[in-house]
């Protein structure tokens, strides 16, 4: 495997909710120093609540970026000395007004060429409502009830594009849903 690149240098050209810097790099196969953009994002999580056996609690949401809205799992960011299972249990509940029984599934870069955030995903079983939900004053969301079904079929038609239902629910894999089913036959 190939050095690592050495950093030169790293300047700060926005800072808000992302940060982008810029970082100049010596590459070991080349001369000149290479200016490489990198968008800095806390990590995240993403969650798949499970009502019952066929039923998901998703949100509908729209994402300026793509000025579009997506469904998509319930996800957010990990506050500053939160665990990802922490952060996991704040968002369904901030989200949805549900608590439950959460299973991590894996973990991912989404865009490692430009990000540098990991995002975790997590199903939740067994889950039961106890507030209203309380949504960032910056957050627009609309929670759904969807047929898991349907939602795979979205998936692999390319209906769904958000690219962390995606990836979650490709995620859901034969056995995983095995052992999710045993956690819900002895409930």
């Amino acid at each position: 495997m190939e050095k690592e690149p050495e950093i030169l240098s790293s300047k700060l050209i926005h800072k808000g909710w992302l940060k982008l810097i810029v970082d100049k790099l010596k590459l070991h196969h080349i001369d000149k120093p290479y200016y490489y953009d990198v968008v800095k994002i806390n990590n995240g999580v993403a969650v798949l609540p499970f009502l019952d056996m066929e039923t998901l609690l998703l949100a509908e949401q729209y994402r300026h970026p793509a000025k579009k809205y997506f469904l998509e799992p319930i996800q957010g960011g990990i506050k500053k000395g939160e665990s990802y299972e922490d952060a996991a249990r704040r968002e369904l509940l901030e989200d949805t007004d549900y608590v439950g029984d959460l299973h991590h599934l894996t973990s991912i870069y989404p865009l490692p060429a430009a990000i540098d955030m990991e995002l975790n995903f997590f199903f939740v079983t067994n889950i039961k409502k106890i507030q209203e939900p309380q949504l960032d004053k910056f957050e627009s969301l609309r929670i759904v009830e969807k047929d898991y079904s349907n939602v795979v079929e979205g998936v692999l038609s390319g209906e769904h594009k958000d690219g962390a239902l995606q990836l979650l629910v490709r995620s859901f894999d034969a056995d995983k849903i095995s052992y999710w089913c045993d956690l819900f036959s002895h409930n």
